[in-house]
């Protein structure tokens, strides 16, 4: 008789549900439409699984930082044969919440014909929340080779960031224990030169390019900065060449608005490449963008006590007769529903208001149709 224990597939593997490994902390699970060539990645994102994420705040709220969205991209890149993120944009922030788990959604879309993939990132809390969009760009297959940074220290003057998480912090960027690994900084002219490193108690299993240390690698375009708080918007030719590092050389070249990042190991080998970086100014009132509000506009009956059904109250002048005409019809005009404002105790079931042009200005009917809009809103207003 056989004793052994069968070695089935664990409750919670993915495979059971038809699904593939996501293979990534944040995507537990992915699938391939059966009619198309389209890519679903599924997952969550809590402070309970990675606590780094509450290191990350700008002005006073909790954000999950850009990189991890270019991770995700990298990544879903990887599976579908399509490494490179030609573009990604970030449209609207993830606030981070410490009572709350993010459902996440990758999809990446069929192969174009021009060879790129589409890939859009998205999070809701619940599951009657709507769905936010955060990121959207193209995916393509080549990746560009790259220079290195062998020669290291850099032949450049060395700059002090002892003080540089104060002064971001005083700009409305906030970066804890986790985030501060900006280690060293020389500059040469327009060109930043950089060492950072993750925590020792980081795991980067099953990132690409740690997050993390993708925004460490960014703290040296501080070194810059105009007084404003920052954040990264648009990235552009971002390649991944070697994972698992927790630890950079970083070399930043800014030309006016635009960013070229080269990150390599202690080695000088080429880990990353970013072609063009953008930021954006991080305004308090943009950090709002990506979160649900619970509010909403909605159109409801909100019939008055005494309203009565076929009675019209006329409001203004009776430019056009319309009083006798509605009158001969039938329609009910009663005393009170004759020119003029409509009284207090005049319940009408509709109301009119005839809407004639001036004739001051023949020659602009433009002009007319605005000074009779801004009459109505006037009235509107007013009641």
């Amino acid at each position: 008789k056989r004793y052994w224990l069968r070695s089935g597939e664990p409750a919670g593997d993915p495979r059971r549900l038809g699904l593939d490994a996501g293979e990534h902390p944040l995507l537990a699970a992915r699938i391939h439409s059966a009619d198309n060539d389209e890519w679903l990645f599924t997952g969550s994102l809590s402070t309970t699984d990675l606590p780094w994420l509450t290191d990350h705040s700008v002005h006073g709220t909790p954000l999950v930082p850009g990189s991890v969205f270019v991770d995700l991209a990298l990544h879903v890149g990887h599976h579908t044969n399509h490494p490179r993120v030609e573009e990604l944009t970030l449209e609207a922030p993830l606030v981070v919440s410490a009572d709350a788990e993010a459902r996440l959604q990758v999809v990446v879309g069929e192969v174009d014909d021009g060879g790129r993939r589409s890939v859009r990132m998205y999070s809701r809390s619940g599951p009657s929340d709507d769905w936010v969009r955060h990121a959207s760009g193209t995916l393509v297959a080549a990746v560009e080779p790259s220079d290195t940074l062998g020669a290291w220290p850099p032949d450049a003057n060395p700059v002090d960031v002892d003080v540089l998480y104060e002064d971001l912090d005083a700009l409305g960027l906030s970066y804890g224990p986790s985030f501060q690994g900006l280690r060293a900084a020389w500059r040469d002219g327009g060109t930043v030169y950089a060492e950072v490193q993750l925590p020792s108690d980081l795991d980067v299993t099953g990132f690409g390019l740690h997050p993390v240390l993708l925004d460490a690698a960014l703290h040296g375009m501080a070194l810059d900065s105009t007084g404003e708080a920052a954040l990264p918007f648009s990235w552009s030719g971002v390649s991944l060449l070697a994972e698992g590092a927790t630890a950079l050389r970083v070399r930043i070249s800014r030309q006016e608005s635009d960013t070229t990042l080269l990150l390599a190991d202690d080695t000088g080998a080429t880990v990353a490449v970013v072609s063009s970086l953008t930021l954006r100014p991080a305004s308090p009132e943009r950090l709002g963008a990506g979160v649900p509000s619970p509010y909403s506009v909605d159109w409801v009956d909100a019939p008055h006590p005494g309203d009565q059904p076929g009675r019209v109250a006329l409001l203004g002048a009776d430019h056009l007769g319309l009083t006798a005409a509605l009158a001969a019809a039938g329609l009910g005009f009663g005393e009170y529903d004759s020119v003029g404002p409509l009284a207090e105790d005049a319940h009408a079931g509709d109301v009119v208001l005839t809407c004639v042009a001036s004739g001051s200005d023949p020659g602009s009917p433009v002009a007319e149709v605005y000074d009779r809009t801004g009459e109505v809103l006037s009235l509107l207003r007013a009641g």
